[in-house]
């Protein structure tokens, strides 16, 4: 490394020091390798962070690291959120529950206590109904009068028997 007209060196003598090793006597020149995009390979999501040695590369905030412990730093790709569940940003029923699939999907499902009334089978999920259980109560059906049939709750309402 140099500053201005002063050139900075490393010991490199292994340590600890022995009666036979002497400290200078192995010497290398310091070298700033995130100086230049050009003295290392991190990539350009990524800070150079320089050691005595070498340099170190670490992800910027907002990037994942595809090879952590092999290479750090060296290959940095943009997080991907699926935001896809996000009020607004699907076509679920507001009922209904969002499920994120993969980067930029998603899927609707109807809760317990609803039924599922959607147009298009393949899609489900898009329309919501309460399920209403007429049969508990005789003011939701008419099947107590006048001749006492039996209730029977079905998908679309209730049925006298």
């Amino acid at each position: 490394m140099r500053k201005g007209n002063i050139n900075f060196y490393t010991n490199l003598v292994p340590k600890p020091l022995s009666a036979f090793s002497f400290p200078g006597l192995v010497c290398k020149e310091l070298v700033n390798e995130c100086s230049s995009p050009s003295l290392n390979n991190c990539d350009r999501n990524a800070i150079c962070i320089d050691t005595v040695e070498a340099y170190t590369c670490i992800c910027r905030a907002g990037y994942i690291d595809q090879d952590e412990f092999r290479n750090p730093g060296r290959n940095c790709q943009k997080l991907k959120t699926n935001d896809r569940c996000t009020a607004g940003k699907n076509d679920c029923d507001r009922n209904a529950r969002c499920s994120q699939i993969g980067d930029d999907d998603y899927s609707c499902t109807c809760p317990p206590g609803f039924k599922d009334k959607s147009p298009s089978s393949s899609r489900p999920g898009r329309v919501c109904i309460p399920v209403i259980p007429e049969c508990d109560n005789p003011t939701l059906n008419d099947c107590d009068s006048p001749d006492r049939a039996i209730c029977t709750d079905t998908d679309d309402g209730y049925m006298c028997r």
